[in-house]
C-alpha cells in the first residue's frame, strides 16, 4: 500500500460496475487507478473521484503494473465555483485533456500549471481569459508558441496584419500571400495573451468575439504543430458564442 496526492484528469467506465481513474501526481505523472464498484450507488470512492478534483489516493500495486488497485480516496480540493458554472466546467475539463496529453514531457511543470489553473478558474469572472493563458503556456511547454514579435517571415515589426497557423506567428502585409487580415485590436489582444501571466490578468481588457478568436487561433497552433486537442473545445466555444 502507499498513498499520493493527485488531480483527477479522466474517469472511464470498466466492465460493468468498474472504473479506470487516470490522476496526475506531482514527480510520478500519471497513474491509472482500478476502481472497484464506482459504479455502484454504494461506492465510497466515486465522490472522491470526480474530474478535475484533487484528492488523497491510498493505493495497492498489483501484477498489471500499469493499473494500480484504488482501495480508498478522500477530498482535498473539490472546486465547487468550477462545478457549478457551465463555462468553468468545461474550461476545467479540457485543460485536464491537455495536461493528459503533455504530462509525459514536463511532469512537474504540468501538475503546478494545471493546480495553479484550477485555483484561479475557482474565482476569476473571466474563465475564457483564463483558458487562453492556459493554451498559450501550453504551446510554451511543447515549444509550439507562436511568433509575435514580428512577421514571422521577413522580421518587420510594422504593418502587421494577419496571425497566419501555418507560418507559425504573425505576418505583415507584405508577405501575406492569404488575403486575409486581422483587426487591430484581434492582433493586439492575441500579442498580449502570447506575452501574459495569470498575476496581470485583471489588466487586459477585450470583446468576447476577440477572446472566442484568440482561443480558436490557440486551439489551432496546438493541433497542428502539437497534435493535441480536447474534445472539450467545440461545446466549449459554442456555449461561449451563445
Amino acid at each position: 500500500m502507499r498513498e499520493v496526492e493527485g488531480i483527477v484528469l479522466r474517469i472511464q467506465d470498466y466492465k460493468e460496475n468498474d472504473k479506470l481513474v487516470s490522476i496526475l501526481v506531482k514527480n510520478e505523472g500519471i497513474l491509472t487507478l482500478y476502481g472497484r464498484g464506482m459504479n455502484k450507488i454504494t461506492s465510497k470512492l466515486a465522490a472522491s473521484c470526480l474530474p478535475f478534483m484533487v484528492s488523497h489516493f491510498v493505493i495497492e500495486e498489483n501484477d498489471v503494473k500499469s493499473i494500480l488497485q484504488l482501495r480508498s480516496c478522500s477530498r482535498i480540493k473539490l472546486f465547487r465555483n468550477c462545478r457549478e458554472d457551465l463555462v468553468k466546467q468545461m474550461v476545467a475539463m479540457c485543460i485536464c485533456d491537455y495536461a493528459y496529453a503533455v504530462s509525459k514531457d514536463a511532469i512537474d511543470e504540468v501538475y503546478d500549471l494545471l493546480y495553479e489553473t484550477l485555483c484561479i478558474l475557482e474565482e476569476t469572472k473571466a474563465p475564457e481569459l483564463v483558458y487562453a493563458i492556459f493554451l498559450k503556456e501550453i504551446a510554451e511547454l511543447i515549444g509550439v508558441e507562436p511568433q509575435v514579435d514580428g512577421c514571422i517571415i521577413c522580421g518587420s515589426t510594422s504593418r502587421i496584419c494577419a496571425v497566419s497557423i501555418n507560418d507559425g506567428g504573425f505576418i505583415c502585409e507584405n508577405c501575406n500571400s492569404y488575403g486575409y487580415r486581422s483587426s487591430k485590436e484581434y492582433l493586439y489582444l492575441f500579442r498580449v495573451i502570447c506575452k501574459a501571466r495569470y498575476e496581470n490578468m485583471e489588466s487586459i481588457t477585450y470583446s468576447q468575439n476577440e477572446i472566442i478568436e484568440v482561443l480558436n487561433t490557440l486551439i489551432a497552433f496546438i493541433k497542428q504543430y502539437g497534435s493535441i486537442m480536447s474534445k472539450g473545445n467545440e461545446l466549449l466555444l459554442d456555449i461561449l458564442h451563445s
